[in-house]
C-alpha cells in the first residue's frame, strides 16, 4: 500500500518553487534523481523480465535479497537493492526493482520540486542488472532467504501484482518510502509482521543525518548540499526498522533477523549470502565522519579576504579592491538569499525533512539587500541605513543560530555551516557597519 497516498495538499503558489528550482540547478545536474535517492534507474534503461507466475503452485521458487554497494555518482552513494524471485524449474529470474522513474514524464520536474515524486516497480532481468553493476565496479550481494514454500509463493505473487501497470507507481519519499523500505515492507508482510516486531523497538543509535553524512563523504558537494538542506527532523534517532531506508542496513538487519516457523522453531531469515558481482572499490565508511575542517577554512578565508580588502579609509580603496569586495559580497549575499528563500518556500512542499531548517538564520532572505545596497555602498564609499541595519540583523540571526546550537534539544546538527557562515556574516557586519560622512569620503561614482 502506498504510504500517505491521500495526503493533504500543502502546495503553495508556483512562484514559491522558483528558489527551489534555481538552487537545484546550482547544486548539481542530478539527472532527475531525488536529492537523497538511495539508488535509482531510468525506466528507459531497464530490461524487464516476465512477471508471470508458474501455473503449478508446487514449482520450487527461491527468493534472494540483492544489495548493490554504492557507486560513483551522488545518487549511487546510498546503494540500491531488489528482490529476486527464481523459478528453479523453468530457469526464470525476475529481480523486482522499486527504484525506477521516468524522467520524460510531463510532471516529473513539478513533482520533484513539490516532493511528490512517483517511482515505479518492475521485474528486471538479472543478467542486465549484474552486467550494469559489473560495469560500474559495484559489488552485488545476494542473500538467499530461508522462507517456507508458501511464503516464497506469496512474496512472488505480491511482487508480480505490484508490478502490474495499474499498481506499479508509488509515492516516493527519500527516507520513508523508497526502493529499500518497499522491500522491507513486503518481506514483513509475508512474514506476518515479524520483521517489524523485532526491529521497531530497537534503537539504531543513529539519526537520518548520520547515514547521509557517512554515505556522501566521497562527493563533497553532495555532502555539503544535504547538510545544508536537511532540517532538525534529520537529527531524530531512528529505530532499526526505520534505518532500513538504507539498502546496506536492510541487508545487515535481514542477516541478523530470526523468524519463527510454522513448526515453532526459530531460524535465521537469511540462509546464505553470496557475492555475485565483485569490485575493488573502497567500501563506505561505517560511521558518520566528525567535524569537517573544510567549512571553517572556507569561512575564515572569505572573512579574512573581506576584512583585508576593506582595511583603511573607504575613500582610498582602489578599483581592484572594490571589484574584489563586490565579487565576494555579491556572490555570498545572493547565494545566502537564495538559500533563505528556499528554506521558507519548502514549507509549501512535501519535503518535510527540510522543514524548520535553522540554517535560515545563517543564510537569510534579508541578504538580498546586501547584494544590492551593499554594492552601491562599496562604490560610493558610503553606507546607508538600510545596508547597516541589514548587516546587523544578519549578525543577530547568526547569534541566534549559535545559541540554538548550544542549547540542548533546540538546535540541529549544523556546526559546519555555523563555522562557515558566522565568520563571513561578522566580516560583512564589520564592513557595512561603518558610518562614513560623505564630506570625508567623496563617492567614487
Amino acid at each position: 500500500a502506498m504510504r500517505r497516498q491521500n495526503h493533504p495538499d500543502r502546495r503553495g503558489p508556483r512562484a514559491a518553487l522558483l528558489p527551489v528550482t534555481v538552487l537545484i540547478l546550482l547544486l548539481a545536474p542530478l539527472r532527475g534523481h531525488a536529492l537523497w535517492e538511495p539508488g535509482g534507474t531510468a525506466v528507459q534503461q531497464t530490461e524487464e523480465a516476465s512477471p508471470e507466475q508458474p501455473e503449478d503452485p508446487d514449482v520450487p521458487l527461491k527468493a534472494f535479497l540483492l544489495t548493490a554497494e554504492p557507486g560513483d555518482f551522488v545518487w549511487e552513494l546510498f546503494g540500491h537493492n531488489a528482490l529476486l524471485i527464481r523459478d528453479t524449474l523453468r530457469g526464470v529470474d525476475a529481480a523486482y526493482n522499486y527504484g525506477l522513474f521516468d524522467f520524460q514524464s510531463s510532471d516529473f520536474v513539478t513533482r520533484f520540486l513539490r516532493g511528490t515524486m512517483m517511482y515505479q516497480v518492475a521485474p528486471v532481468r538479472l543478467e542486465a542488472m549484474m552486467a550494469s553493476y559489473a560495469g560500474a565496479n559495484r559489488k552485488l550481494w545476494a542473500q538467499e532467504l530461508d522462507l517456507e514454500p508458501a511464503e516464497v509463493a506469496e512474496l512472488s505473487r505480491l511482487l508480480a501484482e505490484a508490478s502490474l501497470p495499474e499498481n506499479r507507481f508509488y509515492r516516493y519519499e527519500y527516507f520513508l518510502n523508497n526502493c529499500s523500505t518497499k522491500l522491507r515492507d513486503v518481506l514483513n508482510q509475508v512474514l506476518g509482521g515479524q520483521v517489524l516486531a523485532e526491529a521497531e523497538t530497537v534503537s539504531s543509535g543513529k539519526t537520518w543525518r548520520d547515514h547521509t553524512r557517512r554515505l556522501t563523504v566521497p562527493a563533497w558537494w553532495g555532502f555539503a548540499g544535504i547538510e545544508l538542506l536537511l532540517g532538525p527532523k534529520g537529527d531524530e534517532l531512528t529505530s532499526e526498522w526505520a534505518e532500513m531506508w538504507v539498502p546496506e542496513e536492510l541487508r545487515r538487519t535481514m542477516a541478523a533477523t530470526n523468524v519463527v516457523r510454522e513448526d515453532g522453531t526459530t531460524r535465521p531469515l537469511v540462509k546464505a549470502e553470496h557475492l555475485w558481482v565483485d569490485s575493488d572499490r573502497t567500501p563506505s565508511v561505517a560511521s558518520a565522519p566528525g567535524f569537517s575542517l573544510l567549512f571553517p577554512v572556507i569561512g575564515l578565508a572569505l572573512s579574512a579576504l573581506l576584512l583585508f580588502a576593506s582595511r583603511g579609509p573607504a575613500s582610498n580603496w582602489s578599483i581592484p579592491t572594490r571589484l574584489t569586495l563586490t565579487s565576494v559580497v555579491l556572490a555570498w549575499s545572493w547565494v545566502s538569499a537564495l538559500a533563505g528563500f528556499l528554506f521558507v518556500a519548502v514549507h509549501w512542499t512535501d519535503h518535510e525533512f527540510m522543514y524548520w531548517n535553522q540554517n535560515v538564520l545563517l543564510f537569510s532572505p534579508f541578504a538580498i539587500v546586501l547584494g544590492t545596497a551593499g554594492i552601491v555602498a562599496i562604490w560610493k564609499s558610503q553606507t546607508g541605513k538600510a545596508v547597516r541595519r541589514t548587516a546587523t540583523v544578519i549578525l543577530a540571526l547568526s547569534g541566534l543560530a549559535i545559541a540554538g546550537w548550544i542549547l540542548p534539544g533546540v538546535g540541529q546538527s549544523n556546526a559546519e555551516w555555523l563555522a562557515l557562515a558566522v565568520p563571513v556574516n561578522v566580516a560583512l557586519w564589520t564592513l557595512f557597519s561603518r558610518r562614513i560622512p560623505s564630506k570625508d569620503a567623496p563617492p567614487l561614482i
